[in-house]
């Protein structure tokens, strides 16, 4: 098991690209998916250590995928989003999330979140 995998969810290639490079600047291996359904099945064959997911997807949303992740595991979970409303974001945080990152945030403090919950 490789102790330092991240899964990153998003359907935005571009914000997908960006995080990849980020994490894997920082020495981490990423494994990348497009959005929900294609996330819960790379985080079943993968085994990341950190789920990083937006929570507006098509197919299968951020929320009802941590709820799947968190019926199988108790790993951690960052959200990031832009325009999720404040419904989504509370359903979030009752679901255990670790942080919820709103689009754009700072890299620095995104980076110092994932060192922690990584550590």
């Amino acid at each position: 098991m490789d102790l330092n995998k991240v899964l990153v969810i998003d359907d935005d290639d571009e914000i997908l690209d960006v995080l990849k490079d980020i994490l894997e600047d920082q020495n981490y291996t990423v494994v990348t998916a497009g959005d929900g359904n294609e996330g819960l099945k790379v985080f079943l064959s993968e085994r990341p250590r950190l789920v990083i997911t937006d929570l507006i997807m098509p197919s299968l949303d951020g929320i009802g995928l941590i709820k799947k992740i968190k019926e199988i595991d108790q790993i951690p979970v960052l959200c990031v989003s832009s325009g999720a409303s404040k419904t989504m974001l509370e359903e979030a945080d009752s679901l255990s999330v670790n942080f919820i990152f709103p689009k754009p945030f700072e890299l620095d403090f995104f980076i110092k979140t994932v060192r922690a919950i990584m550590a």
